[in-house]
């Protein structure tokens, strides 16, 4: 039981409280500094989060406008094969009528 009480020595690598080095405080130079700092870091986060607004709405109105372009060129579309298909029927008439309505009229004389 002696030996547990007896008292030990303490370890060679402990540190005294007294020999911690004391954070200084910052010079008023220093605290200005990185006041700048922190002022240019807000500024450009504020910066990057106009500029990303910007290019959501650049991005709706390319949306928008290729939407409209989408429609316009199924409506030209539709207009261009209905003026080719009155094309082909006129043609198809006007063949009719010199190759078959008229030998029928030359026939029928």
């Amino acid at each position: 039981m002696q030996k547990l009480i007896e008292k030990h020595e303490p370890p060679k690598n402990l540190i005294e409280v007294g020999e911690l080095e004391e954070i200084p405080e910052l010079s008023a130079e220093d605290q200005e500094e990185d006041r700048e700092w922190i002022e240019d870091l807000e500024q450009r986060k504020n910066k990057l989060k106009d500029l990303a607004s910007q290019d959501n709405q650049q991005k709706e109105i390319v949306v928008e406008q290729k939407e409209k372009v989408t429609a316009s060129k199924v409506a030209l579309k539709k207009e261009v094969d209905q003026i080719l298909k009155n094309r082909a029927q006129k043609k198809a008439e006007e063949i009719f009528e010199k190759q078959i309505a008229g030998k029928v009229k030359k026939d029928s004389k």
